[in-house]
């Protein structure tokens, strides 16, 4: 409702479904090159099921497809519809979802490669029609942005050889991250750690010859809600 091809590709994609080819089932794709559109050089379809059930996940998924196509053909840019999502879908949540897809797809670890690949850089683009949306689409795509550099840093200290990312390094690399973002961070060494009680951390680290550390992360703002704690574990030797 509300939302229409350029008749185009409108024609394509109806010649897809009647040759059984492209379908629009959650996961399907299909990329038509020179597809007679004034917007682009090569339309890249990509199916999401029934709009009752598919869901932001769809989108991350869809957005990370797009990219990883689009470097594949080496095209310098690709663009994302995002009013061709199914209503129910705010524009903005389509933008933020859009957002962590791509950023997450294009993550790579190559520290130890002698000769690591070049990267092929491709911007993508999110386009929308509503222009009431801009600000709460950047606001999402602000935060999405957030998130994807929280999520490339604990994968960098989750690829690290447990030789290189020790427990005190793992507590080097967040209280490095911490100050960087304004965020409260403490270490407990293994004396603090003794004197809490801590049995379980303190046999489970006996498997190394290093003390263990643990990270106490603390992002303090004004809020009349009850604090959110989430508490992890890590295991660096095994």
């Amino acid at each position: 409702k509300g939302y229409t091809l350029e008749k185009p590709l409108a024609e394509v994609l109806k010649k897809l479904s009647a040759e059984k080819k492209f379908s629009g089932e959650c996961g399907e794709s299909y990329l038509v090159l020179s597809p007679r559109s004034k917007a682009a050089d090569a339309v890249f379809f990509i199916g999401l099921g029934k709009k009752e059930k598919y869901k932001l996940s769809c989108i991350r998924n869809s957005a990370a497809k797009l990219l990883c196509q689009a470097k594949s053909f080496q095209h310098a840019s690709a663009a994302l519809d995002l009013d061709s999502f199914a209503e129910g879908i705010l524009t903005s949540e389509a933008a933020g979802a859009a957002t962590e897809g791509a950023r997450l797809s294009d993550y790579r670890f190559d520290r130890y490669k002698s000769k690591p690949s070049p990267k092929k850089e491709t911007h993508l683009t999110l386009v929308s029609q509503h222009e009431d949306s801009t600000k709460s689409i950047r606001a999402a795509v602000a935060e999405a942005e957030i998130l994807a550099e929280a999520v490339y840093f604990t994968r960098d200290i989750a690829n690290e050889p447990p030789n290189v990312m020790t427990p005190p390094a793992v507590a080097k690399a967040v209280k490095a991250m911490a100050s960087k973002n304004g965020l409260d961070c403490k270490v407990l060494g293994l004396s603090e750690i003794k004197k809490l009680g801590m049995g379980g951390m303190i046999g489970v680290s006996q498997g190394s010859s290093l003390h263990p550390q643990f990270i106490i992360l603390e992002n303090r703002v004004k809020s009349s809600e009850s604090p959110i704690v989430l508490l992890g574990k890590g295991v660096t030797f095994d």
